[in-house]
């Protein structure tokens, strides 16, 4: 792959989606280790359990305004990998549910289900990157 053929949107350090995405995982510990280790009660425990979801949703706006600033191959490979990873994480959920009611799999944890979306964008990224060499 060419220096040439990657997209280079210029942007902020402190809007930037990777640096969104490092205060989302920061929101998430933190809050794990709150709830772990305070055993926060009523109100408090809702706030502590809520505390990743402003970094996350702040994660959700600069992505989107990233993608809006690409050019048409770029959004177009975007919106292939992301819609690739969604898809396929839904028909995987499905089978993992149907599998987890089956008692194959029982006490799964869907916590972890963020995480086999990143893999999945990134070979989704990947397809679409080769596709439009």
């Amino acid at each position: 792959m060419s220096e040439a053929s990657l997209c280079k949107v210029s942007v902020p350090w402190y809007v930037h989606p990777y640096f969104a995405a490092l205060l989302s995982a920061g929101g998430v510990i933190v809050s794990s280790l709150v709830l772990k280790r305070m055993e926060p009660v009523g109100a408090m425990r809702v706030a502590a359990g809520l505390l990743a979801v402003p970094p996350s949703a702040f994660m959700v706006w600069t992505f989107v305004r990233w993608i809006r600033g690409l050019d048409e191959l770029e959004h177009r490979i975007q919106f292939q990998a992301v819609s690739f990873a969604f898809l396929t994480a839904i028909v995987a959920m499905i089978g993992l549910e149907g599998l987890d009611r089956a008692g194959v799999l029982p006490d799964l944890g869907w916590e972890s289900a963020w995480e086999g979306m990143v893999f999945l964008y990134a070979a989704g990224y990947a397809w679409a990157r080769r596709r439009y060499r």
